[in-house]
């Protein structure tokens, strides 16, 4: 079983990684606990060779500092993430929508006539914002 990342990721902390974020937009528990769990399966190895396995210590900083939610909705959802990925932060998972969706992380916050970003961090948004440097400034 491939576990330790080299020249390429190991293709099971990319699966780890996929299954959280998964988890993330879904909203199952159970995704984001099994990509923890195979984290925690290599953390004695990575203690011993940390750049053998820089996917799972990744995954690892999801569960330990902020991690965001960006739910871009509106006809401009595309141009307003481009523009919000012109600034690195690592932790985040883009979600956007060019009109009203289901999926829980988009639900009812479709406006409209506008394009809006909600900054959001376990599914708890702050206020929503159109101006791209504020919600920059919301993912410190």
């Amino acid at each position: 079983m491939e576990i330790n990342d080299n020249v390429i990721p190991a293709s099971n902390s990319v699966m780890a990684n996929v299954l959280y974020d998964l988890g993330t937009l879904v909203d199952n528990r159970i995704y984001k606990q099994k990509a923890i769990i195979m984290a925690n399966n290599v953390k004695p190895d990575m203690e011993k060779y940390a750049s053998g396995y820089a996917n799972y210590a990744a995954l690892m900083l999801k569960e330990i500092v902020p991690f965001y939610e960006v739910a871009i909705v509106g006809k401009d959802a595309h141009a307003k993430a481009l523009e919000l990925n012109k600034k690195y932060v690592p932790n985040k998972l883009f979600l956007g929508s060019v009109k009203a969706s289901e999926m829980e992380l988009l639900q009812e916050k479709f406006v409209q006539g506008t394009t809006m970003i909600y900054v959001c961090e376990n599914k708890a948004c702050q206020l929503p914002t159109t101006n791209i440097m504020k919600a920059q400034k919301l993912m410190k």
